[in-house]
């Protein structure tokens, strides 16, 4: 495969930038493209001469989905894998110090550039993978993921402190769909989560970022399909149907869980997360989010039982080949999210 190119948004870029510079930017450039939480894109990111600060910007916390933070920091999780794989991917080392100051609670992370090292294939394969990996909010199509899959993507968790397990057994997949439809029932029928999405969702659609949109309005019985919009008394009833059926007939089902449940375990849930969503996009076979029943407090420990977890369940993706995706969710601008040393 030939280099990537410099996106578009790189070109405000100096021509008396350093080299290195250059190559900070480019990675984060390559950290944007990474999936979030409800579209939310909770990080900034800030330069140092050889390094990258992650940072969470609180401005775009979520607190009644995700009063934890749990949710922001895996998906800051993600941008920080994308970060370290840009870095490899240009023939550099990484180390990654976490927390590098614990009275500063939003920075997250820095990632200092290592040695020179020879390119990786398997890094390169996911690096081209970024661009292709789009998440998927359509049926599957009923075809089988590709032999040998699901024992990669078990490895791949692994590799970045993750725990990912198959739901395979019809009496496993049937408990978990209807803890899916629990959960979309307890998040419609919320006050507090519509008022949160409603609040919300203009601020992604002014900014030209919007998805949260999509999910927020079947809640509320505006239902979408491809160029259709189709009203209807309970949208709640409706999505919690279709992500039962996704639950249930997804050529793939697994739960992404870690050992402990701290900020540290979430930030390699994330890492794990991108990892897992690169080495199947890389294989052409899509995800989609079916967190309800993790983000509703009561389910959370009952869908541990059902699939006889017993690591900490943060991420329930069903997974298969997907129609294409014709235009990717938008990203905040990258001078939006450098932050000024």
């Amino acid at each position: 495969m030939g280099e990537s190119p410099i996106p578009a948004s790189l070109q405000f870029l100096n021509t008396t930038e350093s080299s290195l510079q250059k190559l900070l930017l480019f990675s984060v450039e390559c950290a944007r493209l990474a999936p979030t939480g409800h579209n939310c894109q909770p990080y900034r990111f800030q330069l140092g001469p050889d390094y990258v600060d992650v940072w969470t910007d609180p401005s775009r916390i979520l607190p009644v989905i995700d009063p934890d933070e749990r949710e922001m920091t895996m998906s800051c999780g993600v941008a920080l894998f994308f970060l370290r794989l840009a870095f490899r991917y240009r023939g550099r080392c990484e180390t990654v110090e976490i927390r590098p100051d614990p009275l500063t609670p939003h920075w997250m992370a820095r990632v200092r550039l290592g040695e020179t090292t020879s390119k990786n294939e398997d890094d390169s394969r996911l690096f081209h993978a970024m661009r292709r990996r789009h998440t998927n909010r359509l049926p599957f199509f009923p075809g089988a993921v590709p032999d040998g899959l699901p024992e990669r993507l078990i490895r791949a968790a692994e590799q970045e402190g993750g725990c990912l397990q198959v739901i395979g057994t019809k009496s496993e997949r049937a408990a978990t769909a209807r803890l899916v439809g629990e959960g979309v029932h307890a998040q419609s029928g919320s006050v507090a989560f519509q008022k949160e999405m409603d609040g919300w969702s203009p601020r992604l659609r002014k900014n030209g970022t919007g998805d949260i949109f999509h999910h927020s309005a079947e809640m509320r019985g505006i239902l979408t399909h491809g160029d259709m919009v189709v009203t209807t008394l309970n949208g709640g009833e409706f999505l919690a149907r279709r992500e039962q059926l996704l639950a249930t007939e997804a050529p793939l089902l697994v739960m992404l869980g870690t050992v402990g449940d701290t900020y540290h375990d979430w930030l390699n849930a994330g890492q794990a997360l991108a990892r897992v969503l690169l080495l199947a996009a890389a294989s052409g076979v899509n995800a989609t989010y079916l967190n309800h029943p993790i983000q509703v407090e009561h389910l959370r420990p009952l869908l541990q039982e059902a699939i006889r977890m017993q690591a900490h369940p943060q991420l329930l993706l069903a997974m298969g080949y997907a129609p294409a995706v014709s235009t990717a969710t938008s990203r905040r601008p990258l001078e939006e999210i450098l932050v000024e040393a």
